[in-house]
């Protein structure tokens, strides 16, 4: 139950996003042939699309996903990122990472479309940092945590920090960048 309500409450930002979006593109608009009413409409599909998308409603037919919360954090996240308020887009993608080590990957992505986004004048960021700086530090952390994570996990779990690295959760050598630096560098023969 608890899925099914996280993944409807993720139609509301959406909508909003997507509205802010369309008005944001009607008013730097040079043509304005574009009625209020029909980026209203376009805004209300959005959601509906998302809402009976077989993809968005598969997860909830069986067993319990953290998945299922991605959505709502994610839009929830972009619409504080259009907002501007950055405590709660923080806030939002730390949710998202909070939610298993993996997710790193999703919220690098939107740390990414923030510094695109940022270059075109959509959305504005305090000019503290560069863009290349921001990202580098971004990425410094979360793949710090990423790899605290992970012995955090063995340790948990009592499993050896360099088994782990390379076979648990934070993935098998083919599949990740530390299983496969863990085992280029202890076990180079590999």
């Amino acid at each position: 139950m608890i899925q099914s309500i996280f993944l409807s409450f993720s139609i509301i930002p959406l909508y909003y996003i997507t509205d802010e979006i369309l008005t944001r593109l009607e008013n730097g608009s040079k043509n304005k042939r574009i009625k209020c009413s029909t980026l209203k409409f376009i805004s209300f599909i959005m959601p509906v699309a998302f809402i009976l998308s077989p993809l968005t409603e598969s997860p909830v037919y069986f067993d319990f996903h953290l998945m299922v919360f991605i959505p709502f954090f994610y839009f929830m996240a972009l619409y504080y990122l259009l907002k501007a308020k950055r405590v709660l887009y923080y806030i939002f993608l730390a949710l998202i990472i909070s939610l298993h080590s993996n997710f790193i990957f999703i919220a690098m992505m939107i740390i990414l479309m923030e510094i695109i986004l940022n270059k075109r004048g959509i959305v504005t960021r305090p000019r503290k940092l560069s863009n290349g700086m921001y990202f580098g530090i971004s990425f410094a952390v979360l793949f710090s945590y990423y790899i605290l994570a992970g012995f955090l996990k063995s340790y948990i779990g009592h499993i050896p920090e360099a088994t782990y690295l390379i076979i648990g959760g934070s993935g098998s050598v083919s599949r990740s960048l530390t299983g496969f630096l863990t085992v280029l560098f202890y076990n180079p023969e590999k």
